[in-house]
Order: C-alpha cells, then structure tokens, then sequence
C-alpha cells in the first residue's frame, strides 16, 4: 500500500516540459490521502504513456486532466483526458490490438501501436482493469 499522490506527481513532472512546448495546460488532480496497491515502477510506465499519448494526440494549446479517486468499493480510479479530437466509436474495438495505430500508420504522429497494449497489460497484472 502506497500514497499515489507522489507517483503521479512524478510523472506529470516528467511529461510538463512536453505540455510546455505544446502550450497544453496540464491539471491534476488527486488526493493526498489516496493509496494504492500497485507496482510503482509498473505504474509509472503506465502513467507515462497515457500522458505522453494525451500530448501527442492534442491540440497545441489544449488541456490535459489526470484525475484520481476512489469509488464506494475503495478502487482506485485513474482518469486521462485531453482536449484532441478524440477516437471514433467504431475503432473502440481495435483499441489494444498490437501495433493498431487506428489509421495514424502514415500521419504526423509517431508511434508503434504498442503503448496501449502495454498499459492494459500491465494494469491487468496488477489487478487492474
């Protein structure tokens, strides 16, 4: 059990400079006395690309919101937002297929189509979902 409030603090230091440059205004919120159980490094990992995702699909001068809370039954949720155009409904499904780039294979946007498939993998053996 740990406070999770210094791990995502970590990690929204880690991604300020990318918002900086990109003029995107980074809010976070999460409660001091918040805990978690969880692999620190593991969630770090997963912080940081759900917020490095969040800058690279949004919009120069947008806003990025990493919100944190605890529902009735004491589970943790994490909650990443931006201001980007967002992924159509249709594509939902294609979400955390390996090296699915949703039709981004050939836009300005690098990347492999592994990063999501890594968070989910990770949070599932975490016990997360």
């Amino acid at each position: 059990l740990q406070q999770l409030k210094p791990i995502v603090d970590e990690c929204a230091g880690v991604i300020a400079p990318l918002c900086a440059k990109d003029q995107i205004t980074l809010m976070v919120d999460v409660p001091d006395a918040l805990h978690i159980f969880a692999d620190a490094k593991r969630l770090k990992q997963i912080l940081i690309n759900l917020l490095s995702n969040a800058v690279k699909y949004n919009h120069s001068t947008g806003t990025l919101h990493l919100t944190c809370y605890a529902n009735a039954n004491n589970l943790v949720t994490i909650d990443v937002a931006d201001s980007g155009d967002g992924i159509p409904k249709s594509q939902l499904k294609r979400l955390f297929r390996p090296f699915e780039r949703l039709g981004q294979e050939q836009g300005r946007i690098p990347g492999t189509g592994l990063g999501l498939v890594m968070v989910k993998r990770l949070t599932e053996q975490m016990g997360g979902r």
